[in-house]
């Protein structure tokens, strides 16, 4: 009785990994449509965002910075994220007439901020999660560079009072995920790329 209920248990439990195995399950972060999946990379270095160049305030050529006549310019900082995308297999989907792969167009980007070091404040509410439009397409069975914009123009301003002319640097967190819909089949999905972007912002020494 006992071999019998033991060898029950090990067929249920080898069916389970079977079933597990085959399905179409991916990793966290993997964004699974309908004929493809989508995976994203970071360029994997830390960004130097200048905080301002300078500009001399009567004729705008470069000046010295933090004169009275230098006036800042800001601008913003973009990183170009690498979108791969995959066609399932039948082994993936478990149909035996694969759906023709169809290309993916990102809607929305999704980039976080957070603070990496204790003299690093946290950022208000409207930069601190920011949600940006798209429209790149990602041909099905490709890999395509996506620049998203960390630090905006509107962010170097709000952090002016703090960063110009003072040698303080501010330390972030990028997080970023990419909301994507499969064109031919209009289905959903997110993905995350994993880890993040440090981005150190400074006012830098002008070249």
């Amino acid at each position: 009785m006992l071999k019998k209920f033991l060898a029950t248990l090990l067929i249920g439990t080898l069916a389970a990994v079977a079933l597990t195995s085959c399905g179409d399950s991916k990793a966290a972060g993997v964004g699974q449509f309908a004929t493809v999946y989508a995976t994203a990379t970071s360029p994997g270095v830390p960004l130097d965002s200048d905080e301002a160049t300078w500009v001399d305030a009567t004729t705008q050529s470069k000046a010295q910075a933090c004169l009275a006549t230098s006036v800042p310019h800001f601008a913003s900082d973009d990183v170009n994220y690498s979108v791969t995308s995959t066609a399932w297999t039948s082994g993936n989907t478990g149909q035996t007439n694969p759906t023709s792969a169809s290309d993916l167009m990102i809607q929305k980007v999704i980039l976080t901020l957070t603070p990496d070091d204790s003299t690093t404040p946290a950022l208000p509410a409207v930069y601190q999660t920011q949600f940006l439009t798209s429209g790149i397409v990602v041909p099905a069975g490709s890999t395509v560079s996506v620049p998203v914009r960390i630090v905006s123009q509107e962010l170097k301003t709000f952090l002016s009072n703090d960063l110009l002319c003072t040698g303080l640097m501010y330390k972030y967190r990028a997080t970023v995920s990419f909301e994507a819909v499969e064109v031919n089949t209009n289905k959903v999905a997110t993905i995350t790329v994993p880890g993040f972007v440090l981005i150190r912002l400074t006012d830098f020494t002008d070249k």
